[in-house]
């Protein structure tokens, strides 16, 4: 039994010849860059999160930097972010010579903690990025009103499709980022992502910044940088955007298969999702209590994939070091996760056989 920890093969099946023939239209036009194709996606992201602007990237992490870049932050700026994420989150910070300050994490879904974060706050606090982890927001009902007026900018690079008490993320603060890389709930053939915002001002900006910071060809009023997204990958999008929230549906079912079955073993802990929130399931993500690696032997050699989101909080890194080591829950936390095959076209005798072969271990 072949088993693909995030298996795309099946949906590229699906929109593989639409793909294909739209390809060859754009092969004629030779429209590779800001086709028309990018502007109707655009709309369309806009549209699903309820978003006034949307502007498309070539990365997640070209559209954190891009915002922090809209707002202004600059060296000796403080932008408080949570430790356990990916890099891409703390190195925008740093790559425009601001401070990171770290916070923590909280138990119940490994997103920023409240207290941790208000903590952190000061008069230098210019900006917060606030990671929305594993397909679950944050708690964006008391970050805001713990924040107040400080720009809130949210990494949903994992929540895409989800949503904090109706409210899709992308759409819950001052600025909401995403990425199409291929494994995201929504992913492209390379690199994406996605800027969302309902402040003109704001997007006019980051627009311009996209693009060398260039109100119109040749005519600069910015530093900018060059964070365009390709018309093919738009094409790709386009087609992709149709199944997801089908594909989050059965997703749901799978991880709601998960939790049934693993939810009362001892020794590994697998959290449900908190109220108010609806998840779009792309990372399912348990603790294991005692020995990980262990059970990472016994699963690999049964042919069961894993991954671990994220084996070190980035407060321990080197290029980060001059930031103080103090978020205990998310060192405690990256010595115990362990991330399970999870697809929205993860079969259901596949998804029997993983759950039947972790009973095993551990009762």
């Amino acid at each position: 039994m072949k088993i693909n920890f995030n298996d795309l093969k099946i949906q590229n099946k699906l929109i593989r010849s639409s793909i294909i023939s739209n390809f060859k239209k754009t092969f004629d036009s030779t429209k590779f860059i800001l086709g028309p194709e990018v502007e109707l996606l655009e709309k369309k992201l806009a549209e699903y999160t309820s978003s006034k602007y949307c502007l498309t990237t070539s990365s997640g992490t070209d559209s954190l930097l891009i915002s922090l870049m809209a707002l202004g932050i600059k060296k000796g700026d403080e932008v408080i972010t949570t430790s356990f994420t990916f890099v891409s989150t703390a190195e925008v910070i740093s790559r425009l010579g601001a401070k990171i300050i770290f916070a923590d994490i909280s138990r119940e879904d490994y997103n920023i903690d409240v207290d941790s974060l208000k903590n952190k706050l000061t008069n230098k606090t210019k900006a917060i990025i606030v990671v929305s982890l594993f397909g679950q927001t944050a708690n964006f009902r008391r970050i805001k009103n713990v924040v107040k007026k400080i720009p809130i900018i949210e990494d949903g690079a994992q929540s895409f499709g989800s949503s904090h008490y109706g409210i899709k993320s992308c759409n819950l603060s001052l600025i909401g980022c995403t990425s199409f890389f291929p494994s995201k709930s929504l992913g492209c053939y390379g690199d994406g992502g996605a800027i969302f915002t309902n402040n003109k001002k704001i997007f006019k900006k980051m627009k311009m910044i996209r693009q060398h910071g260039q109100i119109k060809k040749y005519d600069y009023r910015l530093l900018g940088i060059s964070a365009r997204l390709d018309t093919l990958q738009a094409i790709v999008l386009l087609e992709k955007i149709k199944l997801l929230d089908a594909e989050i549906s059965k997703r749901k079912k799978i991880f709601n298969h998960y939790y049934t079955n693993l939810s009362k073993i001892n020794g590994i802990q697998i959290n449900n999702i908190k109220k108010g929130n609806k998840s779009n399931y792309s990372v399912l993500s348990i603790l294991v209590k005692k020995n990980r690696s262990k059970f990472i032997k016994y699963l690999k050699k049964n042919k069961i994939p894993t991954t671990i989101y994220y084996p070190k909080p980035l407060d321990t890194f080197k290029i980060f070091n001059k930031t103080k080591k103090i978020t205990p829950i998310s060192l405690e936390i990256s010595k115990k996760i362990l991330s399970l095959p999870m697809s929205a076209y993860l079969s259901k005798s596949k998804q029997e056989y993983i759950i039947s072969k972790i009973k095993q271990y551990f009762l």
